[in-house]
């Protein structure tokens, strides 16, 4: 993800005039302030507009990839504060991690509370927990062994995992529910139903020797001949209904499921496209002597 802050100023221009065409533009406001704040090397200012910014949009469907985005973007902060900055003393602040770990039980409650507790949250979300996980079970290690003396050297600060990087990578998820399953279900439907079909025609000829044969043993009289044709003629007619009923049956079922998943599909991607165009925003921007317009978003 790429994020983008494109800034358009207009020398001595009102900042009145500026701020009174901006609407509801705190979200935009945090969300600018905790990258500005992250690429300053403020860790702990970065998590905290951001975390601000996820506590003003509930968790719904309409804003589930978005909260991922910025829980992600919490967490990378508090990780990166408890890495790549140190406490007067040389050590590490082990409170960004715990205070990670609030943030992330508070959206993992709201996220059931939203679509339920069988409810799976994303690959993103889930990999980025586990990385806290780890670093906290850590950091808690490291803090316990701090605290008896120890006469060995201190691990070197290992500094930052990536240099050069000014701010944390913004994921974009694609909504999950795309309607993949009801197409899969619909195409195994589809070939189950061959399946039927090709009992409707091994009942078929099953039938169609039976009526021989019977006719057969009635031209010779023979009675124990008779009685298995006419099972085999039972047989043959169960299988041809049998088949008759459910080929068509898991065809067209399967031909619904794979209709309805390629609309849920569309809607979708449609709403995704929808999301992405409400993620850019304005803000007024200005300083000594001037105003301006800041447009920023994500592409």
């Amino acid at each position: 993800m790429l994020a983008a802050t494109v800034a358009l100023s207009f020398v001595m221009a009102p900042l009145s005039a500026v701020q009174a065409a901006t609407q509801d533009s705190e979200i935009e406001r945090l969300y600018v302030e905790g990258q500005d704040k992250y690429a300053a090397g403020d860790f702990s200012g970065a998590a905290d507009a951001w975390t601000q910014l996820l506590d003003r949009l509930p968790e719904a469907q309409a804003n589930r990839a978005t909260r991922e985005n910025v829980l992600l973007n919490v967490l990378q902060a508090h990780l990166d504060g408890y890495s790549r900055t140190r406490n007067d003393d040389g050590s590490k602040n082990i409170q960004h991690l715990r205070d990670a770990k609030g943030v992330l039980d508070d959206y993992f409650s709201g996220f059931k509370g939203a679509y339920g507790d069988n409810a799976a949250v994303s690959a993103a979300v889930q990999e980025k927990a586990d990385e806290l996980d780890r670093a906290l079970e850590a950091a808690e290690k490291e803090a316990a062994a701090a605290a008896q003396p120890d006469p060995g050297p201190t691990d070197p600060d290992p500094g930052p995992t990536q240099p050069g990087k000014t701010g944390p990578d913004i994921i974009v998820l694609e909504a999950e529910n795309d309607g993949g399953g009801l197409i899969v279900g619909g195409a195994v439907s589809a070939g189950l139903s061959l399946a039927g079909f090709g009992v409707l025609a091994a009942g078929s000829v099953i039938a169609v020797r039976a009526e021989d044969d019977f006719i057969a043993a009635q031209e010779a009289g023979d009675d124990v001949a008779l009685a298995s044709a006419e099972k085999s003629g039972n047989t043959g007619n169960a299988l041809t209904i049998t088949g008759a009923i459910v080929g068509p049956v898991l065809l067209i079922t399967g031909g619904v499921l794979i209709g309805l998943g390629i609309k849920k599909r569309k809607d979708a991607r449609a709403a995704r496209e929808e999301q992405l165009r409400k993620t850019i925003g304005v803000v007024p921007t200005g300083g000594r002597g001037f105003g301006g317009l800041m447009i920023h978003g994500r592409f």
